[in-house]
């Protein structure tokens, strides 16, 4: 096992174990408790826990000694667990040697990252990204999860500042990196679309080459010459909204975007238009991420994009709407939106109210039952209806009025 042997090589861990794992909330017999302390948690105060729980070893950057003498043969002390995680997911992922993907963006990423992974999956033995592990925890335990004879992996990263894209790269150190778009997501906290631009091209920062595969970064049509310029990678390509095959999803230009993406990296591996859709038309969409929903002896469409909200990403989901169902009533449930500016945030309320053919419920900071009413006032039978919000605003608990085939 490489990871027992990487342990070995540096702590000199040789028990039997099957995994490591930072969460004392799952069954831990047989596993090696990795300490890890974030803003509101310190796991250093769960390893007497974790080894009572069956855990085999535990390691952490206090002295043994602050510990029952009982426990202490089993802890291994390091400099610091953080800066530890992150070098044995390298060290693992360099053993590997897998064809490394790395995806971010301000929209998009979650639903670029299962594209890539269905279509990767019909031709490679493929690891991804699960659920929302896209952060400084989260990307390391994807590689590490990873199976050894993995031969692509797929790994989703997310930001919430400068620096942070650039650590999660250099520990994954792509040899293919997407960026889905540039936009306005978390501007609140960057202050700016530039410094959002120079966050998200952070990811360049780990790519390497493998083998004939020169380490290629991929972006969006509409920012192709700018970023070529900054030679930031060996290779930059990029990727149009140009339709390619036909989905049972909402059609917004930021999917188009994504499935584009996907085909750029699916042809660097030498996948062909046929394997390509083989995989894309396996796609559903995820709870939140644009799930559609059928009212129960209706014609009514529901469409669930209640995970994530940014003003661009609303507008994108608007203009698909109008596109896609001409003939529909259309009806935008828009609640709290959290990933931008106020200001930005009151410009895209009073735009959508005067958007021609579409009605507008305002949900922001609404009880749901107020809600719903309004709502139901709207309805008429032949309705497709858009419900989106930032996850905060747990938008999705309006889907429990109804009723869905």
């Amino acid at each position: 096992m490489i990871i027992a042997n990487i342990l070995q090589k540096h702590l000199g861990i040789s028990a039997n174990f099957v995994s490591i794992t930072s969460d004392t909330r799952v069954d831990l017999k047989y596993k090696i408790f990795l300490a890890l302390k974030g803003a509101n948690f310190d796991g250093h105060d769960f390893i007497v826990q974790a080894l009572d729980s069956g855990a085999v070893a535990a390691i952490s950057h206090r002295e043994a000694d602050e510990y029952p003498e009982s426990y202490r043969s089993k802890i291994y002390k390091v400099e610091d667990t953080f800066e530890f995680y992150h070098q044995l997911a390298n060290e693992y992922r360099k053993a590997i040697n897998p064809i490394t993907i790395a995806i971010t963006g301000s929209s998009g990423k979650t639903t670029t990252k299962e594209l890539m992974q269905l279509v990767m999956s019909q031709k490679f033995k493929t690891h991804f990204t699960q659920a929302n592990n896209n952060n400084e925890f989260g990307v390391p335990l994807t590689i590490l999860s990873m199976p050894e004879d993995t031969q692509v992996l797929i790994v989703e990263m997310g930001m919430r500042g400068l620096k942070q894209i650039e650590l999660l790269s250099k520990t994954t150190n792509p040899n293919i990196a997407v960026i889905t778009n540039i936009g306005t997501a978390h501007i609140e906290i960057l202050g700016s679309r530039e410094n959002i631009k120079k966050a998200k091209l952070e990811i360049a920062s780990g790519l390497i080459s493998r083998q004939e595969l020169e380490a290629t970064l991929l972006v969006d049509e509409s920012i192709f010459s700018e970023i070529a310029a900054m030679n930031l990678a060996r290779k930059t390509l990029s990727f149009d909204s140009q339709k390619f095959v036909d989905m049972s999803v909402l059609e917004s230009t930021g999917l188009f975007y994504d499935i584009n993406a996907v085909r750029q990296v699916a042809y660097l591996l030498g996948l062909d238009d046929g394997l390509i859709k083989q995989g894309l038309l396996q796609y559903k969409p995820l709870a939140g991420r644009g799930l559609f929903k059928t009212l129960k002896d209706s014609k009514t469409i529901f469409i669930d994009e209640t995970y994530n909200a940014n003003p661009d990403a609303v507008y994108n989901s608007i203009n698909a709407l109008s596109n896609q169902f001409a003939n529909k009533n259309k009806i935008a449930v828009i609640g709290n939106i959290a990933e931008s500016l106020p200001e930005l945030v009151e410009k895209l309320f009073v735009d959508i109210a005067a958007m021609p053919n579409l009605t507008l419920i305002d949900a922001r900071n609404k009880d749901l039952s107020v809600v719903a009413a309004e709502l139901n006032s709207k309805l008429t039978g032949e309705d497709v209806v858009l419900v989106k919000a930032s996850r905060s605003a747990k938008l999705e608990r309006l889907f429990d009025s109804y009723r869905f085939s």
